[in-house]
């Protein structure tokens, strides 16, 4: 955010920039249409959601973690409507802690490496996506060996071909982020929840 505002110090001090990403929040709040997620809206979302959505997005891998018997070697995550990617980045985070936890402790982790994949409708959520995930793997303390975050696929949501993407890469977990809000009615939302699950491994 600094970079693209031109900011040296603190973004979240600039009011002009807080002015901007909060019009641009309220903004896509009131349609989420994948179409708006442009100009200023992708920092908007990265502001809000990644410093408030992090614990929450924390709290539900390890409860889904607790709940699986058997491990695979390598466990394959998807997030579908990632957007900015406010969920891969906490649950990247997440799995960095507990693999640094077990280093310290002399304990094998119950698998041996993370693969996270995504899959986001909207260019500008894409690009934004892609300059936190080059910090992401040069400043931050992460094991490439241990952890791979892939680029997004960028794929309409609920398609024929976006199922296709899920069914090929047959995910362990599966985390929908914000994707279930641009499919209009109960019932469309919950056939395409089903037929993510149908290729669930």
């Amino acid at each position: 955010i600094n970079d693209q505002y031109g900011i040296k110090d603190n973004w979240y001090d600039d009011a002009k920039t807080l002015n901007t990403l909060a019009a641009a929040y309220d903004n896509i709040r009131r349609n989420y249409s994948q179409e708006n997620y442009i100009n200023d809206v992708p920092y908007a979302w990265l502001a809000y959601y990644v410093p408030n959505n992090s614990y929450k997005a924390q709290d539900l891998i390890r409860k889904i973690l607790m709940n699986i018997s058997e491990f695979p070697e390598t466990l394959k995550i998807i997030d579908l409507g990632t957007g900015v990617g406010p969920s891969v980045w906490a649950i990247a985070d997440y799995f960095m802690i507990l693999h640094n936890l077990a280093k310290i402790f002399f304990v094998n982790m119950p698998f041996r490496k993370i693969e996270i994949y995504s899959i986001e409708p909207a260019k500008d959520n894409i690009e934004v996506f892609n300059k936190m995930l080059s910090y992401y793997a040069h400043d931050l303390n992460v094991d490439p060996d241990f952890i791979t975050i892939h680029p997004p696929i960028q794929d309409a949501v609920g398609s024929d071909s976006w199922h296709k993407h899920i069914e090929a890469l047959s995910p362990h977990i599966i985390s929908f982020s914000n994707m279930l809000s641009e499919l209009k009615g109960y019932e469309i939302k919950k056939e395409s929840v089903q037929q993510c699950f149908n290729h669930k491994n």
